[in-house]
């Protein structure tokens, strides 16, 4: 279903307002101008039925035509996905994996990554012209390929996108999850792909430098909202699982038996302000708490919830963070994922991986998920398009 934004509701619910202060007004001039002529309120009346059905006509004209302006927006598929890998490295940070997607005029053709199977054009050559940039960051133990069917999507409509591992904090190598290394050093993850792109000769001339969003989901949600000026107070951890340990355990249970590698720390600093947009799907939210931690994020930010999140429970994540960013960000738009649990924001696995692979890639009866990620990644696409200034 494709949503139609507020703006366009109002413009709807005003032109509905207008004709029915405008057939008032009508109705009430032909009673005292015309009473005198027999039969005349009843001809009168005939007419402003007629004239209902006329404003009525044209009203669903104006919907459908509002309805069409949005559903354009997501029906830019023209590209082939390009597919490249890069990597960075440094003392600080460690050894970064990168993949990038981006629009290609060379024909797509299946290739096999590890256990997964995308239709690519492998190391092509970019299309001419400057494109916006999404940098995804996948969620605590996830893999660089977790979200490939949203960077398709976008790349297959005009975007380049780039996906990494983080390090320590993969399915590979999770030493960090869960500890205060892991938060301060997830936004750096991100920013240090950023660099790394815009200093690669082969993309770097290519990105729209004034239209570049970060997409992050779970812990990569709480990753995009700190590059957007949100500021964590990692205390909360802490005294939120202390408190809310039973109501909230698919959080909490990440964090036991690491207690002496975190610390109550504010976490300031970890800002990119190159990031124009953000996109959070299920993001945590908990380290968020403090009255003004997100009162500087002022960007653009598309929050998807799941309607039946059971590791990030209800209130402490997608409720803290909605109510702080209605009072800070230019523009926040709330979509929730029917019937969805927590993990459908990751791309489906094969058949024959998903009992290895265990909750992340079982949904529940009459979910599904790969209808699903059609319908996000369009939400994702018409919010990115509107939001940078795109097409």
């Amino acid at each position: 279903m494709i949503r139609a934004t507020s703006e366009k509701w109002v413009i709807i619910y005003a032109f509905s307002v207008s004709i029915t202060l405008l057939n008032r007004k009508i109705m009430y001039q032909l009673r005292n101008n015309c009473s005198p002529l027999a039969g005349a309120e009843n001809f009168y009346s005939k007419g402003i039925k007629m004239l209902k059905k006329l404003f009525l006509i044209i009203g669903l004209f104006a919907f459908q035509s509002l309805y069409a302006d949005e559903q354009k927006l997501v029906d830019h598929k023209k590209w082939q996905p390009g597919h490249k890998s890069l990597s960075t490295e440094s003392d600080a940070l460690g050894f970064i994996p990168i993949m990038v997607w981006y629009p290609t005029d060379q024909l797509a053709k299946t290739e096999q990554f590890g256990v997964f199977r995308m239709k690519v054009a492998a190391n092509a050559p970019l299309n001419n012209g400057k494109f916006p940039l999404a940098i995804i960051s996948h969620g605590s133990g996830g893999s660089i390929l977790g979200h490939r069917s949203t960077a398709l999507y976008l790349a297959e409509r005009g975007y380049i996108v780039a996906t990494l591992m983080h390090p320590h904090n993969n399915y590979q190598d999770n030493r960090d999850e869960a500890t205060t290394n892991n938060w301060i050093n997830r936004p750096k993850h991100i920013s240090a792909v950023l660099d790394t792109i815009l200093a690669n000769k082969e993309f770097a001339s290519h990105v729209d430098t004034e239209k570049i969003a970060v997409i992050g989901y779970s812990a990569g949600g709480y990753t995009a909202l700190t590059l957007l000026g949100g500021i964590p107070n990692t205390a909360h951890n802490r005294t939120h699982c202390i408190e809310n340990a039973k109501k909230d355990p698919g959080f909490c249970n990440l964090g036991k038996g690491k207690e002496s590698r975190n610390k109550d720390m504010i976490l300031t600093d970890l800002r990119d302000e190159r990031f124009k947009v953000g996109v959070l799907l299920a993001p945590v939210g908990v380290l968020f708490s403090d009255k003004d931690s997100l009162s500087k994020v002022a960007a653009p930010v598309l929050l998807y919830r799941a309607q039946n999140d059971r590791e990030l429970a209800y209130p402490y994540h997608v409720e803290v963070i909605s109510k702080s960013l209605a009072k800070s960000s230019t523009w926040l738009k709330e979509l929730e994922l029917e019937k969805a649990e927590h993990f459908a924001f990751i791309t489906s696995f094969p058949d024959f991986l998903k009992k290895e692979v265990g909750p992340p890639a079982h949904d529940p009866a009459g979910f599904d998920r790969n209808l699903a990620h059609t319908k996000f990644n369009a939400d994702i696409a018409v919010f990115l398009d509107k939001a940078l200034n795109y097409r």
